[in-house]
């Protein structure tokens, strides 16, 4: 192949497990990546939709959080801008006075963020790179508990 050749001519080693060629979609840290879409790994997102909802502990809130921080931009309306109200019951857990309490208030609130987080990862919402030709959009949102924002643009549908 071209591209061996051109490794091999300038000191480059390939290993054929970490390499991947001719393919229209590249998984890379958590996410599909391919010819102008980023989403979530189908596989993350069958494991986050089998993350029950965990009672015991106020970690199990922040390893939540932690999870889908990461894939907050898949998330929302546009992409985003509801992530802060989807997150609040859970964010509640992490205040001072919760924190402080030993048994932990996760409720029904939380659970039904949880879920609804997960719908909302999972509904296949891909990410697009930036068209500098189309006009730029800031979507914001915020309310009493949280503030969020986020840049988008219109695709051909206009969405």
């Amino acid at each position: 192949m071209d591209y061996e050749l051109r490794a091999f001519t300038h000191w480059i080693r390939l290993h054929s497990g970490k390499s991947t060629f001719g393919t229209a979609t590249v998984d890379f840290l958590g996410y599909r990546i391919g010819y102008n879409t980023i989403g979530a790994q189908e596989i993350k997102c069958k494991l986050i939709q089998e993350l029950p909802g965990l009672r015991t502990r106020l970690g199990c809130a922040i390893i939540i959080l932690g999870r889908m921080n990461y894939y907050k931009g898949l998330v929302g309306e546009y992409g985003g801008p509801n992530y802060s109200e989807l997150t609040r019951p859970l964010n509640d857990l992490l205040k001072k006075e919760v924190v402080n309490v030993k048994e932990q208030a996760w409720g029904n609130g939380q659970d039904e963020a949880l879920q609804s987080l997960k719908d909302a990862l999972c509904a296949g919402r891909c990410l697009r790179p930036v068209d500098y030709s189309k006009p730029i959009f800031l979507y914001t949102d915020w309310s009493m508990y949280g503030i969020g924002a986020v840049l988008g643009q219109k695709d051909e549908q206009g969405v």
